[in-house]
Order: C-alpha cells, then sequence, then structure tokens
C-alpha cells in the first residue's frame, strides 16, 4: 500500500510547487520586479588549475554586467532589461526574470586578482579564477654556531 500512497503525495506536492511557480510569474508579469528576484544560474568548475564560474545571462549586456572582489568571494551584479516596452505592448505570458540581479560565490581558497579573466559569449558569462599557488613545505634547518 504504501507504493500506491507515494504517488499520490508526489502529484499533490507537484501540484502545490506549479501554483506557487504560477503565483511568481502572475506577480513577475505585472511588473512586481521586488517580489521575485532575478538571480542567474551558475556552474562552477575547476579545470586544471583554474576555478572557472559560467552564469547563464541572456538578454544583458557586457555593459551591464559588473565583477567585484572581497576576500575569496566574487561578486557578479548586472540587470537584464526587458526588450519590448511601450504603451502598445502587453505581457500575456512570461517565465522570464528582469531585473537587477546579484551573485555571490565564495572559493575555497584564496585568488589572485590580478589573475581573473572574464569573458562573454552567447549570453554567457564566463570567470576564469588562478587561486594562489600554496607553496610547497619544506624543512627549515637551523644553523648552529
Amino acid at each position: 500500500m504504501a507504493k500506491l500512497a507515494e504517488p499520490r503525495i508526489m502529484g499533490r506536492l507537484y501540484d502545490f510547487r506549479r501554483e506557487i511557480d504560477d503565483v511568481f510569474a502572475r506577480m513577475n508579469a505585472r511588473g512586481d520586479r521586488h517580489a521575485v528576484p532575478h538571480v542567474p544560474p551558475v556552474e562552477l568548475t575547476r579545470e586544471g588549475d583554474d576555478y572557472v564560474a559560467r552564469l547563464d545571462l541572456p538578454g544583458s549586456e557586457p555593459e551591464e554586467i559588473e565583477i567585484s572582489l572581497l576576500g575569496n568571494t566574487i561578486v557578479v551584479r548586472g540587470a537584464r532589461t526587458p526588450r519590448h516596452t511601450g504603451e502598445d505592448h502587453a505581457v500575456l505570458h512570461t517565465e522570464i526574470r528582469h531585473g537587477d540581479f546579484e551573485k555571490v560565490l565564495e572559493l575555497p581558497e584564496p585568488f589572485r586578482p590580478d589573475e581573473i579573466k572574464a569573458s562573454y559569449k552567447h549570453g554567457v558569462l564566463e570567470v576564469r579564477i588562478r587561486p594562489v599557488q600554496k607553496s610547497p613545505s619544506r624543512k627549515i634547518v637551523i644553523q648552529t654556531e
């Protein structure tokens, strides 16, 4: 019997989530940008010696994006502006978030600020981060007189 109850519970949870998503989508369609913040998805990988962060930012212009550094943290801020505006334009349905965004990425180790490289292609911001190379441990010989 437990197996029969599980799909019903999962179905109810799915329906509940869909209702919540619909509420947020309606709030966004009304232009209430502050109700649902736009937070771009990010992928953080390790490629060789570098960390690579990729953020999906379609609809944002590179000039609207700012990258700042603080300790082991990188902060990406920007905006995604609606393409269609005006009196003769009405949004019938949208799942696209617009407005300002901020994404904070905390890295597990210090990095070299002067070796960070950023590129933007096809709506994806790629940030390459080189961590500070730890000096190898060595034994210090004590001199005697």
